[in-house]
This record gives C-alpha cells, structure tokens and sequence, in this order.
C-alpha cells in the first residue's frame, strides 16, 4: 500500500468508525437525562428516520462511488442528493399524519429526518472525496463533526432536560458543518455545472432498485421496532433499543470497514477477475466474522454490566437476547458487504427481489414472535430475518459470479500433439483475456491415438476436466464439422471462415478447420474453442510458460532409464516416422527419400550424430526404410506420453508432417535445436497450414 492510501484507509476506518457511535450516544444520555419513556420514544422516533434516510441516500455512496457514466457529474449527483433529501422529509410528514404517532413522537420524527437528510446529503459530498482519492479528508470530518454533536447532544439536553430542543440543536450543527466544513473538501476536486432534469430522473431511474433495496433493508431491520410500537411499551422500546446497541454498531463498523475495498471490488469487476474479487470477498468476510466473534465474546463476560453502566437501568434476564440479537447482527454485517458486491455488478433488481423476500419474512416473523413472546421473541426475530437475508444472498451471489465468470471451453480432439496444440491454444486464450479454461473430453473416443493423455503433463491446476460441453460448444463443433463436409476441399473455403469469424469471435464462438485465424476478446462470458490451432502464433508469447505446462511429470520408466540418459548426452537426434492412422490419406507425405534425404542433411550439419527412430510402426520402417547407417529403433511399446519425453529430450530433429513429433522439436531444452520437416505438410493443396516455424530446414 502506498503511504497515501494508508491514510485514506485509516481515517476512512476512523472516521466512518467513530460516526456509528453517535446513535449509541444520543440513547445513553437521552436515558439517564429524559428517563427511560422519553428514551423510548426518541429510539423509536430516530428508528423511522433511519428507515426514511434511505430515501435521501436514494441509491447511496456506493453506487456513486462505483459510477462508470462518464456523462453523470458529481454536481449532478448533489442535484440529485437535494431532490432525494426533499422527498425524504416529506415522506416523514405523510408518515406522520398517517399513523398519528402522538405528539412527542411526531416531533421528534420531523426533526430528526431532517437531521439525517444532512447526513445523507454529506454522505453526497464524502463520495465524490472518495472517487478522487481523498478519503482522508472525509474521514476527518466525520471524526470531528461526531465528536461535536455527541458533546452538543449532552450539553443541550443536560442544560434543557428537552429531548426537542436538544434534537434541534443537533440538526443545526449538522446544518452548519455542512455548508461551510464538508463543502470546503470537494471545492477544488470537482466542477460545478447547471442543473439537469434529464440526468436528474436519469438517477433516480437507475437507482430506483438500489434505494428500495435500501429502503426495504431498513424497514428489515426496524421491523422489530415496529412490533414492539404496536404490541408494547415505550419502556420495552427503550429496552431493546440499549441492547441492540452492541449489534447496530458492529454492522455500522463493518459498513465503514467495507467502504476502504469498494475500488478493488470495482476494478475487479471490471477486469472480470472473478478469482480475486472471491478472494477480496473472503478477506473481508473473515475480518467482519473474527470482529463479531471478538464482540460476542466480550459482550458474554462484560456486555450487561457495561450497559448498565452507561444507561444507568436494569438489564436483568437480557444477556440471551443481546447474545442473539449480536449473532444475527454478523449475518448481517455479511450482508452489508454483499449487498455492495451487487451494487458494484449493477445487479440492482436482484438485490431487490431479495430484499422483497426478506421483508415479507421480517413483517411475519417480526410480529409473530413479538406478539407472542414479547422482547425475547423481537431478539429471535432479528436472527432468523438476517439469517434468512445472508443466505438469500451468499446463494444469489455465487450464482451470479458463475454466469459472469469468463470461461472458455475447448473441445479436445486428436492424438496426443493435437491435444496439446489445443491445450496451449486454450491456455495463451485464458492468460491473455483473463478466462477460466475448461476442457472437454466430449471428442476423446479412447481408441488407437485418440486418448486422452495430457494428465501425464504438469497442466494448469486451474483449469476443469468434464465430460460434459456446452450448448456453445456442441454448435461450435457443428459448425466445423459443416467446414470439413462442404468448405474444406473449395479454392474461397478458408477465405470465407475467415470473412464470418469475427462475427462468431464477438459472441465467443473460435472455429478453427486448419491454418491460422487472428482471433481477438471475445464480448462474451462464455466462450468456446473448436479445432487443433495447429500455429505457434497462438500462444508462442506465452513459450515459457507452455514449455513448462507441456513437460512430463511422471517418473521416467525403468526400462527407458539409460536410453534417456545416453540421448540427453550425445549428439542425439529423433527422427520420427508417422504411419499407422496416415496411410492412405490426406496426411500421407512423407517417404523414404525424405528421411534418407534428411539423415544425411543432418550428418552435414551436426557433428557425430546418434539417430534414433521414433515410430508407430517400428516394424514398418525396419523392413522398408534402409538407413545406410546405423539407427537405434526405439521399441517397447512406451506409453505415447513417455515416447514423447524420449524424443524432446533429444538435440535435434528430423520430424514427419505430424504434430506428436512437432511438439518433441518445441519442447526441445537445445537452444540451438536443427530441425528438419517436409515442405509439403497436406496432400489437399486447398487445406491452409500455419505449423511451420522460421528456423527449420524444410525439404
């Protein structure tokens, strides 16, 4: 981390922190100071205006700190942050008349969702701070201000004993930093420009699911202090609002501590780097959990003498019901870290149907077991609402990173070099675009070359093995079964793949019959790879690491074990021999003049040199090939993984039109490797090839 950014975190930390005690204050004085019934009714009162908050927060910081239209300004979020905070105060009077709270309560109601209308207007302020990296500042000013209206909140109400009068002198402290405090942070940070209605409802129709998540989130978290409003008393409200204390500033402290990582969680979206954004979920995760089970540890020992030492009332029979309320109050401080997951993917309307369903299952429950089993019962609600609500969304969330998560499959196809063409293919595509790669094993028949081998090889760990294939996939393999049928022996066939393959390329189909296509990142999620991708222009920028992908890990076998160590020191060179599965096809090229021919171009270029005959039919060659010196056939039937260790542990090459003997060649740990190949690679004039590499000597 960066010094800068050391303090960005630690007075956003600070800041954010110190801000979630303010609540916990205005409830221990208004109780030792107006008495627990005053106290009620100010907790119920504050309790609304939190809810009617998410109506001035609208869509909230997150949203606009994780902005990405570059048209909406940050003047036009404050525009938009007065519209929001108007609204909010007139809901409170609608409420008002409503319900008919009585007097004191409706009081209270109007001035203190004015009071959080300023906060969320400040909240406005401190995010356009944030997208431009002064977080400190903002952190700063939230430390000072709280200090502030804790210490007016005490001296007011301690001079007045006016519950009224002190909420007023908050609210125009609040006013007052406003204007001439958090205004003075942004002035040189961000250009002020007219209003605009069209990017005014432009906001509030993009963040409408966003602010009724927010609103409904509320509303579940306040839902048992509704219950007890309607089935209780103010005394019970009072009650239950002190040891709700504890849980509401862990999830106050958990909401700050997530603010810090909001950039990193954007950028990972961004990027599309599901891995890391998993990883920078958990991390956070594991530090709000351990910070919960720091406080329900301590809450356990010290937690009821604690607080009734601040609120200066009896606690008796509470400690379960602060125990459980503490235990929901992570499940939610979980919850508040994901629902900023789903902000960030913009997956508002999921978020909202979550939230539908939490609050049905808040207003049932709530009421059911406040009803039934008064304060205990209001406890047992708030842990089963927010385990309900973490449940619905880790589920959801995992299931949306899944879809988004940019996979791209391959179909194996082949022998042994085929597949390993194809796996190098996948691997350059998957560290290129940042992809999770999966294999298919759906073309592997398990007969004569077609066996799947490559788990012999030091493959990418990363990287999935099914049976199975995509809907993607299946019609990627359709597509070049239709090339082979119908294209593949015309003059214009390659031509005209290459004309329709950018339009498959951009919805994540790669087609590849023969030869070589420019393929470029593809605009969706879930890609497919069809063909051998026989050129080095796939992946040869990524050599290293396919040189190192693409070695043997098994043990070399016993009987192979001095063949290996004599090829490794002399003058070796492999000459492979390509029968079984080539006679009498398209493949067929390679004669007995070419490997006589080669042999001795390669005694004329390498000083004693050791041939050894590599070849699917050994028999074959012994008895129609007659080298005029002395070979060493390679026999014993080596698994096609462990002939391949023997031939790329070769110095030099003589190689068949074949991609086994291709990769041996590549493989090669000889810098200064010959490698001789045949300059006709297919009988089909018409069939591209793009296998060839500069240094070879081709006759």
């Amino acid at each position: 981390m960066k010094k800068l950014d050391i303090k960005n975190f630690l007075w956003g930390t600070v800041g954010f922190l110190i801000f979630g005690f303010t609540s916990l204050f205005f409830m221990m004085i208004a109780t030792r100071i107006n008495g627990v019934d005053i106290a009620g009714a100010f907790t119920y009162a504050f309790a609304n205006a939190c809810v009617l908050c998410a109506i001035g927060s609208y869509s909230g910081k997150t949203f606009q700190v994780t902005e990405n239209n570059e048209t909406i300004s940050d003047s036009d979020y404050l525009y938009h942050k007065l519209t929001t905070c108007f609204l909010m105060i007139g809901a409170a009077i609608l409420f008002c008349i409503f319900t008919r709270p009585g007097n004191l309560k409706t009081i209270l109601i109007i001035i203190l969702t004015l009071y959080r209308s300023i906060d969320a207007f400040i909240d406005s302020i401190h995010a356009i701070a944030q997208r431009e990296g002064n977080l400190q500042s903002a952190g700063k000013s939230i430390f000072v201000r709280t200090i502030l209206l804790v210490l007016t909140f005490f001296i007011v109400d301690k001079w007045t004993n006016n519950i009224v009068v002190t909420c007023l002198a908050i609210l125009i402290l609040n006013i007052l930093f406003c204007l001439f405090i958090d205004f003075s942070i942004i002035k040189h940070l961000y250009k002020r420009t007219k209003y605009d209605k069209n990017k005014n409802w432009l906001l509030i129709k993009t963040g409408f699911a966003v602010f009724l998540y927010s609103f409904l989130s509320s509303y579940v978290l306040n839902a048992t202090k509704y219950a007890i409003n309607t089935y209780s008393v103010d005394e019970i409200q009072a009650i239950f609002g002190i040891i709700i204390m504890p849980a509401s500033f862990l999830a106050m402290v958990s909401q700050y501590l997530v603010q810090p990582f909001l950039n990193s969680i954007t950028n990972n979206i961004k990027e599309n780097n599901i891995k890391k954004l998993y990883k920078t979920i958990f991390f956070i995760s594991l530090f709000i959990t351990m910070l919960g089970l720091i406080a329900l540890l301590i809450c356990y020992f010290i937690g009821i003498p604690i607080l009734e030492l601040f609120y200066g009332i009896s606690l008796n029979n509470q400690l379960n019901n602060l125990l459980i309320i503490l235990i929901g109050s992570i499940f939610h401080s979980l919850v508040i870290l994901l629902s900023s997951v789903f902000i960030a993917l913009r997956k508002t309307v999921t978020q909202l149907i979550l939230l539908i369903f939490t609050a049905i299952f808040a207003f049932f429950s709530s009421n059911y077991l406040t009803y039934h089993y008064g304060i205990q019962g209001s406890s047992y609600s708030y842990f089963f609402v927010t385990l309900f609500e973490l449940l619905l969304h880790a589920i959801t969330l995992v299931l949306v990173l899944r879809k988004k998560e940019n996979k791209i499959m391959i179909r194996l196809m082949g022998g042994l070099g085929n597949q390993m063409f194809e796996y190098a293919a996948l691997r350059a595509m998957m560290i290129k675009y940042n992809q999770k790669g999966i294999i298919s094993l759906k073309g592997i028949t398990n007969k004569t070359h077609n066996v799947y081998s490559l788990n012999h090889f030091n493959i990418n760990k990363d990287i999935t093995i099914t049976k199975k294939e995509s809907l993607k996939t299946k019609l990627n393999y359709l597509l070049y079964g239709f090339y082979y049928v119908f294209l593949i022996k015309q003059k214009n066939g390659f031509k005209i793949m290459q004309k329709i393959q950018p339009i498959l390329n951009k919805n994540g189909i790669y087609c590849l019959p023969d030869g070589y296509i420019k393929f470029d990142k593809s605009e969706s999620f879930n890609n497919s790879m069809v063909g051998y991708f026989q050129s080095v222009r796939y992946f040869d920028e990524y050599k290293d690491i396919i040189k190192e992908e693409l070695k043997v890990i098994d043990p070399i076998m016993k009987k192979n074990q001095k063949l290996f160590q004599e090829i490794k020191n002399n003058n070796s060179v492999c000459v492979h021999i390509r029968r079984g599965d080539y006679v009498g096809t398209n493949h067929q090229v390679c004669d007995e003049n070419y490997y006589l021919n080669a042999v001795e171009l390669m005694k004329e270029k390498v000083k004693n040199p050791k041939f050894y005959i590599f070849s699917d039919d050994i028999k074959w060659v012994k008895e129609n090939i007659n080298f005029k010196e002395k070979v060493i056939f390679i026999e014993g039937n080596n698994p096609n993984y462990e002939e391949l260790r023997l031939m790329y542990t070769c110095k030099h090459f003589i190689i068949s039109n074949s991609s086994f003997s291709w990769w041996a060649q590549y493989l090669t740990e000889n810098t200064k490797r010959i490698t001789i190949a045949p300059k006709k690679w297919f009988q089909n004039e018409n069939q591209k090839v793009d296998i060839f590499q500069k240094d070879w000597i081709k006759i």
